[in-house]
């Protein structure tokens, strides 16, 4: 039965914004003499929730730390997302499909709501998601990977388990929508080591790998006859 309710996420889903963000906490970081490669920017980082992030930084260097980290961070993220941040490819035409169709679907990040509009805006993705129809794990009790933020996503549409499908890029997200019981997709499409990605994902409960939205797009047209 085709899913009723899509749940995607922001960053890594919609957006190629992974290798940005990547580059620039690694940068970031490092210059405040807090040696990380970017690899392990990655691996720590991405996909957690802001408030999850900062408590690790202060917990390891203290307060001071993270306040010069947010002095260069604020500013320098929102220009670099500015310069730098696209649509992932190929999402625009999955998305144009399930406005004919009348598909219900929504945004559920860790990032907050300002984030997930900024880029949303940013990439001319925003008429695709009504503003009620984006949610934020800072929201939450707790965010990814705990399933508070799928299951309110269910909340809102009034949707069983069953009745939906998360498409998450990050181990994050989708043991959240594992922990959920909702159905899970993982996406590659835009991460830098896609192969080595969707082994993660796999083991972490992903029921199938999109390697680009074309599969989706394809599979889209097939359940619409």
């Amino acid at each position: 039965m085709p899913a009723e309710l899509i749940i995607f996420d922001m960053d890594g889903v919609l957006t190629d914004s992974e290798r940005v963000a990547i580059r620039l906490v690694a940068g970031i970081l490092n210059d405040l003499d807090y040696a990380i490669s970017e690899r392990e920017v990655e691996r720590r980082f991405m996909g957690v929730a802001t408030p999850v992030q900062l408590e690790m930084l202060r917990s390891e260097r203290g307060q001071d730390f993270v306040d010069a980290y947010l002095a260069r961070l604020k500013p320098d993220w929102a220009a670099a997302m500015q310069a730098e941040l696209v649509a992932a490819p190929g999402i625009s035409s999955v998305l144009e499909q399930l406005d004919r169709r009348g598909r219900q679907r929504c945004v559920a990040s860790n990032g907050s709501v300002d984030h997930i509009d900024f880029s949303l805006s940013l990439t001319g993705l925003e008429r695709h998601f009504h503003p009620d129809h984006r949610f934020s794990g800072t929201d939450m009790a707790r965010p990814k990977p705990a399933p508070d933020l799928h299951l309110h996503c269910l909340a809102q549409f009034g949707k069983a388990v069953e009745q939906a499908l998360v498409l998450e890029d990050s181990v994050t997200g989708l043991s959240g929508a594992v922990a959920a019981g909702i159905p899970a997709w993982g996406f590659v499409g835009v991460h830098p080591r896609p192969e080595e990605q969707a082994e993660h994902l796999r083991a972490a409960g992903a029921e199938r790998i999109l390697w680009n939205w074309a599969e989706l797009s394809d599979h889209l047209a097939q359940e619409a006859g």
